[in-house]
């Protein structure tokens, strides 16, 4: 009866999942300014799209981000190993709820 309830308490919680939810999570956060940095840049520095060309951040944490953001936008093997990896690890977080729910399951029975 004790292991059973103990493996009902460590098993429900589902902390596996929600570990590899954690990791895409900030994956996904970080990913952010490195996609959309130039975009953004170009907003922010010509709003009405009037500017043939418009020179890239004097700071050098902006600059870096802008320069990997335009490589990640025009190198469509990169995109497509960033989305690889992002839909990885989201698929490892649904496989991981299924086996710690299947374990639950199992766990009970017996």
């Amino acid at each position: 009866m004790c292991i059973t309830h103990f493996c009902h308490i460590f098993f429900s919680w589902h902390w596996v999942a929600w570990l590899g939810f954690g990791i895409s999570a900030t994956l996904l956060t970080a990913l952010l300014p490195l996609t959309w940095a130039h975009v953004v840049w170009h907003a922010i520095k010509d709003p009405h799209q009037e500017l043939d060309s418009i020179p890239p951040p004097s700071n050098r944490v902006f600059r870096l981000l802008y320069h990997i953001s335009l490589r990640v936008v025009s190198d469509a093997c990169i995109r497509t190993i960033l989305y690889c990896i992002v839909c990885l690890l989201l698929s490892v977080c649904a496989m991981a709820d299924m086996v710690s729910v299947l374990k639950c399951f199992v766990c009970l029975q017996y």
